[in-house]
């Protein structure tokens, strides 16, 4: 999976983050259950994958403001 910078996050608009964020969610819930039935390595990703969530809800919150 590829994440995008800071910068292009916050010049996309509430619809586009929120589609972001929906993806990004279903990716860590599928990557969590793999980790922890042993059928991936990959904790990389999961982890940058959790902090781009992060990322997208700060920028959210603050588009709300």
């Amino acid at each position: 999976m590829k994440f995008a910078k800071t910068i292009d996050l916050k010049q996309q608009t509430v619809a586009e983050l929120s589609q972001e964020l929906a993806k990004l969610v279903s990716y860590v819930s599928k990557q969590k259950s793999e980790l922890r039935a042993g059928h991936s390595k990959d904790q990389k990703n999961y982890k940058l994958a959790r902090k781009q969530i992060a990322v997208i809800q700060t920028i959210l919150t603050e588009k709300n403001l």
